[in-house]
């Protein structure tokens, strides 16, 4: 185990514990960790979605595919899901290698693609689609991550370093919650230009999000089940998170209802600009007026939590920076499906905040990334890292395409219309089911944790089970979706 968890060893000298020991067990094995490598979180996560997709293209190009449904499911969740899993387990020391070695890969079938030419209207249409087939693969990995790593930082087979950091630094699992809220974003009504959602659904998903938040709240205090009270608070979750964020979005999106229509320019209220404005606002706040060291310390300094802002204080306070950051990908998606040169668009926005994060940090203008407060350098961190991921998968999906399309342009016009090489069902079905799938894992994870002592769970059961239980959640957004195209026909 990691060195950066001493608290465990000494509260699990005895495997008989009692309940509340093991639960006190539990919550140091997942406390006061310093995370890992920007790059080797590059790596595992940012990487690895177009490399599986990569193989999943060249499996069909090399194989036939069969026409048994469950079959193809096996090759989807073998080839798509199983290498995240290793991954971000027991082949966790080998990414450096492996990752670096794969990562060629799709570069030669972007240069591959470079020798064939299409014509200029097949272009635009593979163009339009890659963007969306990056889109559902990118909200699908997402989900995908997410509900792997929220059951296996509870074995140790997944390393300690890839858990959530305590306050600053950067883990693996600092990523999932902010390309979470990127995810959302991406797909919201004001990225797509639009009309806006209706009051009555605004606020009927508002209080569905705080309903999910006081089940998990309630069920989780009844059940005694451990708690990290540091990442959000005593009472607060992910869950009231999203619906903070659900009803700003509701006021901002009158704001942006006027620019809407507008292709070109930015308006006043656009995206970026309120961004922008909250981004650097926040960390001055942070910085210059003492929010830090609230968040850190509590009013008295000694860490307490007597009130209700101050027992929440992670939760609360960190809703502004996930807003900045939901505002920012509000920005990228009207990009991406609006913009030509979209390309040249996701490079920007994966270089840009890169740029200012390194130069701000080597000019000690900023703090560290901190996920706990969801500062300024974590929103730029998850803005060049969601949209690293999204370019990957753009350019990639946009290479199968041109290729198809290269060797259609000597065919009929029908042929040239068969361009786009779609997302794999898996991942479009987990895509559309992004909040159930989210939910499911969450009761899943529960159950497990319930269920057994996952703490001292030997590597090859816990593989095993994580398995098993990524199969099932799999199976289940497939099923739904298989239920939901029948009942639309």
């Amino acid at each position: 185990l990691h060195s950066s968890s001493p608290n465990y060893f000494s509260l699990c000298s005895t495997h008989n514990t009692t309940v509340m020991s093991y639960k006190e067990a539990h919550e140091a094995f997942v406390a006061n960790l310093s995370g890992t490598s920007v790059a080797e979180i590059f790596l595992v996560s940012a990487a690895l979605p177009p490399l599986c997709n990569f193989f999943y293209f060249a499996l069909l190009g090399a194989i036939t595919v069969s026409s048994q449904k469950w079959l193809n499911f096996a090759i989807q969740y073998t080839v798509l899901v199983v290498p995240i899993l290793l991954f971000f387990t027991c082949w966790a020391d080998y990414s450096h290698h492996i990752g670096s070695l794969l990562a060629v890969l799709p570069i030669a079938a972007l240069f591959r693609s470079r020798m064939k030419t299409s014509s200029p209207a097949v272009r635009d249409s593979s163009d339009t689609s890659a963007a969306s087939s990056a889109v559902t693969a990118f909200r699908a990995y997402v989900n995908i991550a997410t509900a792997v790593a929220i059951l296996a930082v509870d074995f140790p087979v997944f390393p300690r370093r890839f858990a959530k950091v305590e306050t600053f630094g950067t883990g693996l699992m600092d990523v999932g919650v902010g390309l979470y809220v990127f995810s959302m974003a991406l797909v919201s009504r004001e990225a797509r230009r639009q009309p806006g959602e209706s009051l009555l659904r605004g606020w009927q998903t508002l209080a569905a999000l705080l309903l999910l938040g006081t089940g998990r709240l309630v069920t989780t205090k009844a059940a005694t089940y451990q708690e990290h009270v540091s990442e959000y608070g005593v009472h607060w979750n992910f869950f009231f998170t999203l619906a903070v964020l659900k009803m700003f979005a509701l006021v901002m999106g009158f704001l942006w209802k006027s620019d809407r229509q507008q292709q070109g320019g930015f308006h006043f209220w656009s995206p970026l600009i309120a961004a922008s404005v909250l981004g650097v606002g926040y960390q001055v706040l942070l910085q210059r007026f003492g929010l830090s060291g609230f968040v850190q310390h509590s009013w008295d300094g000694t860490g307490s939590r007597h009130d209700f802002l101050s027992a929440n204080r992670e939760g609360i306070l960190s809703t502004v920076g996930y807003f900045t950051l939901y505002c920012a990908a509000v920005q990228v998606g009207r990009c991406l499906w609006s913009c030509s040169r979209k390309t040249t668009w996701l490079l920007a926005f994966t270089t840009v905040p890169s740029f200012l994060l390194f130069t701000l940090d080597r000019l000690n203008l900023i703090e560290e990334i901190s996920r706990r407060m969801a500062n300024l350098p974590f929103v730029l961190w998850q803005i060049s890292h969601g949209t690293s991921v999204l370019l990957g998968l753009y350019l990639l999906y946009r290479t199968f395409q041109s290729t198809q399309a290269a060797k259609g342009d000597g065919a009929s016009s029908r042929s040239k219309a068969a361009v786009p090489a779609a997302p794999p069902r898996l991942l479009s079905a987990i895509s559309k089911q992004q909040l159930l799938f989210f939910l499911a894992a969450n009761l899943l994870t529960g159950a497990v944790n319930m269920s057994m002592e996952t703490i001292y769970t030997p590597s090859g059961v816990a593989l095993l089970v994580l398995a098993c239980y990524m199969c099932i959640l799999c199976l289940m957004a497939v099923v739904l979706q298989w239920f939901t195209a029948n009942e639309s026909r």
